[in-house]
């Protein structure tokens, strides 16, 4: 019998320390992963990373913390070697305790960052929050559906896609789904070469609803509620 992973050891720990599921290791290490993924750009992923968590779950996790770290690093570089992208500077990689981060709902920011930069320089790209989505699918036509989980997500051909598509008429990075400021879905066009569709109209960006139909080269996927 082969020996358990690392990250195998550290979710019975997990188990014996009754942590609830938000709190898992791997869900917290997918979580983690998805953002980075998501924010890649030109080939490099955003290296730093902060998972804020409400006081009460910082607490629970404090006794596993060192191990996490290590396993979220771990899970970092496979990912990035699968999906051919690089890290833009050492992995830099905190939990934060946060009074307005709800119980149960950790929310994970990454942005680029050069430490060897001077102080005085900003380095940073941009900032992304993986924000959780729930209730909503989006169906292939004529074929299966996948969950939309959370935004940004990204949709094309590429392996560092959410929601990879095996048709060269979509680019490989094509579209990504997001929530905006004032809560509304969007579905924007990552600058692909064929272009994205809402309900037949070629778009840049518009509001996304239960029932539109995304359309991206020779794919369309319709938007769907729970049933």
């Amino acid at each position: 019998m082969s020996e358990p992973s690392s990250l195998e050891r550290l979710a019975a720990r997990a188990l014996r320390l009754g942590l609830p599921r938000a709190l898992h290791p791997a869900t917290l290490v997918q979580q983690v992963v998805d953002a980075v993924l998501a924010g890649a750009r030109g080939g490099e992923a955003p290296n730093r990373i902060v998972v804020r968590l409400s006081p009460a779950d910082s607490g629970r996790l404090a006794a596993i913390a060192e191990e996490l770290r290590d396993a979220v690093t771990a899970s970092l570089e496979a990912a990035c070697r699968a999906a051919g992208v690089r890290p833009f500077g050492p992995w830099e990689l905190t939990f934060q305790p946060a009074s307005a981060t709800p119980e149960g709902d950790p929310a994970v920011t990454v942005d680029f960052h050069d430490p060897a930069a001077p102080a005085s320089t900003t380095t940073t790209r941009e900032t992304i929050r993986l924000r959780r989505v729930r209730g909503l699918r989006l169906r292939l036509d004529g074929g299966p559906s996948v969950a939309l989980t959370h935004t940004p997500f990204i949709i094309g051909r590429g392996p560092e896609a959410d929601l990879v598509l095996a048709d060269l008429s979509v680019s490989r990075r094509h579209a990504e789904i997001r929530l905006r400021s004032d809560g509304a879905l969007e579905i924007r066009d990552l600058g692909s070469r064929n272009g994205t569709f809402l309900d037949g109209t070629r778009i840049a960006a518009a509001v996304l609803e239960i029932g539109d139909r995304i359309t991206l080269g020779q794919v369309t996927i319709e938007l769907e509620g729970a049933e």
